[in-house]
């Protein structure tokens, strides 16, 4: 399996530099114009304020190799043309993207009616379940004489539960019972087993990986 994906992804490549990057539907965003000025490493972007490598799934056409970096306060993609071809950085269409890989961090985006369109971060997907992560920043002004400096930190991520094409906010484990009204006790006694130390994010795990096999054999339905 690794092989076939390892072949995959270098066919991919291959065509990117047949047909050039540049040449192709993902050159084709606006230009990125920064409005938030910086004097410090809190910054709004993720996995850190400069560009890493990752890959990106637009329009349908899988690209690699590609300078990204995710705005998370807009939530917007930034992707930096090769310096050869201008060096502009690009804020890429959300419509036109489908999810990214960036750092190790895989992001779908989803669509929801109170949401709009969001990237989200997978954190586990198993067969009916998958569990996401929104990524927060707050922003903070900093008056420095005559000059405004930003800052911006990590807020605590929001959570949610992508199951039978729909997107449900998890607060709380009571809330994931909630979804299951079925299996409301058998929840309930799980994750009162689980270790208190564990963070709301590795209790979810467990819970989604122990639940979804049950979910999976039945015809359960929210």
């Amino acid at each position: 399996m690794a092989q076939k994906s390892d072949t995959k992804q270098a066919l991919y490549t291959f065509f990117d530099s047949i047909i050039s990057i540049e040449n192709s539907e993902i050159h084709n965003g606006l230009i990125y114009k920064e409005k938030h000025r910086v004097k410090s490493k809190k910054s709004k972007f993720f996995p850190e304020p400069d560009f890493v490598t990752g890959s990106i799934i637009f329009n349908n056409q899988p690209y690699n190799n590609l300078q990204l970096k995710y705005n998370v306060y807009d939530d917007e993609l930034l992707f930096q043309v090769k310096k050869k071809y201008g060096g502009d950085i690009l804020q890429l269409d959300k419509h036109l993207v489908q999810g990214f890989n960036i750092d190790n961090h895989v992001f779908i985006k989803l669509y929801d009616k109170k949401l709009g369109q969001n990237y989200f971060e997978v954190i586990s997907k198993k067969s009916a379940l998958t569990l996401l992560t929104k990524h927060k920043k707050s922003i903070h002004e900093i008056l420095n004489k005559k000059l405004v400096f930003y800052e911006f930190e990590d807020v605590n991520n929001e959570y949610y539960i992508a199951y039978n094409d729909s997107l449900y906010y998890i607060k709380n484990l009571n809330d994931f019972a909630q979804l299951f009204p079925d299996f409301k006790i058998e929840i309930t006694n799980y994750y009162k087993g689980l270790e208190s130390h564990l963070n709301l994010e590795s209790k979810l795990k467990k819970l989604i990986a122990h639940f979804d096999p049950i979910l999976t054999s039945t015809s359960t339905k929210i």
